[in-house]
């Protein structure tokens, strides 16, 4: 299992920045790696939503923690046979600090079909595009 972590410090409302990096569309529409998310069904914990990659890929995830205004964390239930992880988490977190609000993102995964040893490479070559990635997040979330 590999885990990959990143934060940033805002400046806004904690109810802005709650409302903002919960919001599941606007997810699908800034996050690179996606083209879209649809909520399935539900809220909160339980809810399910279908997730389309960029390349195409789809999966479904369940939402697995929900405390408003704290954190939430979805885990992938199905995908396309293509889909390249075996097991995929993602924790989203804001807390106050004295700096202002930490906006956190945690992914916990295993990749599919890939030795242990190759694993641990690729992923140490993955985190300079995870690192990417999680900035043009932050930055759309900024935007916002």
């Amino acid at each position: 299992m590999y885990t990959y972590e990143a934060s940033r410090i805002v400046h806004a409302p904690a109810d802005v920045v709650w409302d903002v990096i919960s919001d599941h569309v606007l997810f699908g529409q800034i996050a690179p790696n996606l083209s879209q998310v649809v909520v399935l069904h539900g809220e909160g914990e339980g809810m399910t939503r279908q997730c389309t990659g960029s390349d195409g890929t789809n999966w479904a995830e369940s939402c697995t923690l929900w405390q408003p205004h704290r954190a939430y964390a979805f885990e992938v239930i199905s995908s396309d046979p293509q889909y390249p992880l075996s097991k995929m988490t993602g924790t989203f977190t804001m807390d106050e600090t004295s700096l202002g609000i930490r906006v956190g993102m945690r992914f916990d995964y295993a990749l599919k079909f890939i030795p242990p040893l190759l694993g641990w490479l690729m992923n140490k070559l993955a985190s300079r595009s995870s690192a990417a990635l999680t900035e043009a997040i932050f930055d759309a979330w900024e935007a916002v």
